[in-house]
């Protein structure tokens, strides 16, 4: 997902934001006959990089990745060659692409952070956010990542959803991919997972519920005053809130099954 950044520091190169097949020849798929092999579940989350990696290959993927990182500099990304790539299943393919955003986005900044402060009382932030926090650093999806998750919208949407069955949450790397792919299927389960969550409210679970109807043109939601606050006029700066209540929280849900139910 491309989104509007905010430009806080140039990174200097000797050339401009390229393809990473451009920069490093890519690396293949190192050979293994453990990829389908069910792994520890300890092993899969040590890996900051996926809050939720379902057991598909990782053995496989994590080897293949290593070997890419070793043949490249710190400052560049880049993927398994297109033979290794589309020799993955759809499964494996979504575990890398969790792992391995395969872009360098080598001119473009971060988003601010968000400084969201916490209510004494309930311990959850009092800020609902247009945008969804920075996860990738100033890594992204490259144009074959993205489409995978956009042109097997369905399987994809299959796999989040028994992710977020199994841990009753929902992580910021599987909210990007749902923002990405634009996956309106799984409004019901982002809201249910809210109101089901026993401690503190994920808030950026209400991002996410604006942002699907922000970017499919909702009527009601364009029309309103929170569309207004969040992404009109060039409030768009990444770092636009609402104040978070339980009004704003219900009307929010009231707007999403509406938009859901229109949709389907």
């Amino acid at each position: 997902m491309k989104m509007p950044y905010l430009c806080i520091a140039m990174i200097v190169v000797a050339t401009a934001c390229a393809s990473a097949s451009e920069k490093t020849a890519p690396a293949p798929a190192p050979a293994a006959k453990d990829s389908t092999a069910a792994i520890d579940s300890n092993d899969v989350f040590s890996d900051p990089r996926i809050q939720a990696m379902p057991a598909f290959g990782y053995k496989m993927i994590k080897a293949a990745i290593d070997t890419i990182n070793d043949t490249i500099h710190e400052e560049e990304s880049t993927g398994l060659n297109d033979s290794a790539y589309n020799a993955l299943t759809l499964d494996q393919k979504f575990a890398y692409n969790l792992m391995h955003p395969e872009f360098y986005a080598q001119n473009c900044s971060i988003m601010p952070e968000h400084t969201d402060s916490v209510n004494k009382d309930t311990k959850e932030g009092e800020h609902i956010y247009a945008y969804l926090p920075q996860y990738f650093d100033l890594l992204e999806w490259s144009d074959r990542q993205e489409e995978f998750f956009k042109d097997n919208k369905d399987s994809v949407a299959v796999l989040i959803r028994n992710i977020i069955a199994r841990q009753n949450r929902v992580s910021n790397d599987l909210k990007w991919v749902i923002d990405e792919a634009n996956i309106t299927s799984l409004i019901p389960t982002l809201m249910d997972t809210y109101k089901q969550q026993p401690g503190p409210k994920d808030h950026y679970i209400l991002t996410l519920l604006m942002r699907l109807m922000e970017q499919n043109k909702y009527p009601e939601f364009m029309q309103s005053a929170s569309y207004k606050k969040l992404f009109a006029n060039g409030a768009n700066t990444g770092s636009a809130y609402l104040a978070y209540n339980q009004a704003n929280e219900d009307l929010i849900f009231q707007r999403a099954t509406r938009f859901y139910n229109s949709s389907k």
